[in-house]
């Protein structure tokens, strides 16, 4: 060691020493004969070096480490021991502590920026303010407070023709318009392909431009027509519907029919849950539906309505059917009854009355054929159970069902009772279900319909 630092020793004091000046830099060194030679240089910029570190020896190093003492790991046992004897006691003291109020965030008023406020404050990012547009309330007709007319065919029939005259006029208008821009059209192309004489072309051309002028200004006369003749036209019809459907239900539901609380809503839907919970059809499409009411008979609510039930294809051909239609049919197209009654035995029944091509239900799980001898032989039964079903079928209940024959515009019916409810889905025609525009109305349509009602309301109560 001693030998190692003596040579270190030596080596420094060979070595050329530098020294740095602000102006000069001298460098002083021994020659080979021993003298001194110092060296001068110009001034110059030069980087600020770094001091290095002097290294120390090795064995100084290792003569200063101090012993490493092994640290052992306790296992996640321990490790988990180890805490729990270190978190501190949690005292629960039964003083009241201070309530903590929620901090309430007053926001300012917005002011409301209409769209002539909002235009000069484009710059600005403001916006009108979107007002919604409020929901229209559904027009209900009260039926205790509507006198059926004496004979509703004829009164349907009077509002029928005013309407129908009004949308001929209306339409005999925009006919007149398309017929009149068809007519120029066709001369235009007759001065464009028709030869004459090159000392008319002027003439000619100021023709065709005004022709041109007329074509494009009846255009837009029609399109204005339509538009504002459309927004009246569905004016009047709403209105043409409200009259006779107030008046079609209250011969049909009123006095004499047990119902308390009538009242019919021309352009409310009923509830497809409603015609599902039939159990009828193991697929229904979509379900259309019109005229909706509600009432309470004998204390329990009733609610019907004018539905369209489509289902596929396939469920219509189970009948023996041929479809009208290319992938789905009508299986129930006429007035349909909901009446919150169950049965009480958890038990269902179904009574199709199978005439004039009755889609029967697919929906039987459970299901099985029952015969009721006293029973007209057009009706076919279901029934999960042949005791609850005979039951039922009292000889009132049968009496009053053959008693319900099918006369047009009825075509069949078909009754089911479940756990859910009592349910009636009717199927009429067209002289029923469409109403009268083009066409007058038929004979007695309106008062089948109504003497049909009361029938089935007699049966409900009965069940």
């Amino acid at each position: 060691m001693e030998e190692e630092k003596k040579t270190n020793t030596e080596v420094k004091k060979s070595s050329p020493r530098k020294t740095k000046t602000t102006g000069t830099s001298k460098t002083t060194g021994t020659t080979k004969s021993g003298a001194k030679k110092t060296t001068t240089t110009k001034p110059a910029t030069t980087r600020k070096k770094t001091p290095t570190k002097k290294v120390e020896p090795v064995e100084n190093k290792e003569a200063e480490v101090k012993e490493v003492v092994p640290v052992v790991v306790p296992e996640v046992s321990e490790t988990k021991a180890l805490v729990a004897e270190k978190e501190p006691e949690v005292v629960v003291v039964n003083e009241k502590a201070p309530e903590v109020t929620e901090a309430k965030i007053e926001e300012s008023p917005k002011e409301e920026v209409t769209e002539e406020k909002a235009e000069p404050k484009k710059g600005l990012g403001a916006q009108p303010t979107k007002i919604e547009t409020e929901k229209e309330k559904p027009i209900q007709i009260q039926l205790s407070g509507l006198e059926p007319v004496e004979d509703i065919e004829a009164y349907v029939e009077g509002k029928r023709k005013p309407f129908y005259s009004y949308l001929f006029k209306t339409r005999l208008v925009s006919y007149i318009i398309i017929g009149s821009v068809l007519a120029i059209v066709i001369a235009l192309f007759i001065i464009l392909f028709v030869k004459h004489p090159e000392s008319q072309n002027d003439i000619f051309n100021i023709i065709t431009y005004v022709l041109l002028g007329i074509v494009i200004a009846g255009v837009i006369a029609n399109l204005v027509y339509s538009r504002m003749i459309t927004k009246k036209q569905t004016v009047v019809m709403n209105q043409y519907i409200i009259d006779i459907v107030g008046q079609i239900h209250a011969t049909c539901f009123g006095p004499g029919v047990g119902l308390d609380d009538a009242v019919v809503y021309p352009n409310v839907k009923i509830d497809v849950q409603d015609v599902i919970n039939a159990h009828l059809y193991t697929i229904i499409n979509r379900v259309e539906s019109r005229s909706y009411l509600t009432a309470t008979l004998n204390g329990v609510t009733l609610r019907s309505a004018d539905i369209a039930a489509v289902v596929p294809n396939t469920i219509v051909k189970l009948s023996s059917n041929v479809p009208l239609r290319g992938q789905e049919s009508y299986a129930i197209y006429g007035r349909f009854f909901a009446y919150d009654k169950p049965l009480a035995s958890k038990e269902a029944l179904i009574i199709c009355r199978n005439e004039n091509n009755c889609v029967l239900p697919d929906h039987l799980n459970r299901y099985q054929t029952v015969e009721v001898p006293s029973l007209n032989s057009a009706f076919t039964v279901y029934a999960t159970s042949e005791e609850v079903c005979h039951q039922v079928l009292t000889e009132e209940i049968v009496s009053k069902l053959n008693e319900f024959t099918v006369e047009a515009p009825l075509l069949n019916y078909i009754i089911s009772w479940n756990e859910c409810g009592l349910y009636v889905a009717t199927t009429y025609n067209d002289d029923y279900m469409a109403y009268p525009v083009n066409k007058p109305v038929k004979e007695k349509v309106y008062s089948s319909v109504a003497n049909d009602t009361k029938k089935i309301l007699d049966i409900i109560k009965s069940l």
